[in-house]
């Protein structure tokens, strides 16, 4: 009776969830961008409005991306955050978060960088935040 109860323990799974808060330092694939003369979408305040960072990675992997936005004060216009996947810094092509919340490839190819043409060394995909209006940004990988 033992060795059954035993045995049953041993197949429970268990899940431990870790909050770690770092500084990332300039030197780790992240860089910004704003938009210049182009890459800016004419007519569209939404995209050009945006401080955008990029995420350069050495492998092709999931990002899912959480916006948690301020309470808007009167007057505020309400901007979306924005990602950027197709290895460009064409803004006119970014697709908008959905929820507050995006998940996607860092290259939308869906391929591994060594299956990539071209065989690049890094990958890069840009996240348009509106900084003023963000309170936190979660960002996960896979």
């Amino acid at each position: 009776m033992w060795l059954l109860f035993l045995l049953a323990g041993l197949q429970t799974a268990r899940a431990q969830y870790v909050e770690i808060e770092f500084d990332i330092l300039s030197q780790s694939g992240l860089k910004t961008m704003q938009p210049s003369q182009e890459n800016k979408v004419s007519g569209s305040q939404e995209i050009n409005n945006l401080q955008w960072i990029g995420i350069t990675v050495s492998e092709n992997i999931e990002l899912k991306v959480t916006a948690q936005y301020r309470l808007l004060t009167e007057g505020d216009s309400a901007l979306t955050a924005s990602y950027l996947n197709n290895g460009t810094s064409n803004l006119g092509q970014a697709l908008l978060f959905k929820d507050n919340k995006a998940l996607f490839m860092v290259s939308n190819s869906g391929r591994l960088i060594k299956n990539i043409p071209g065989r690049p060394v890094n990958l890069t995909a840009w996240i348009g935040l509106p900084t003023a209006q963000i309170s936190e940004v979660t960002i996960e990988y896979n």
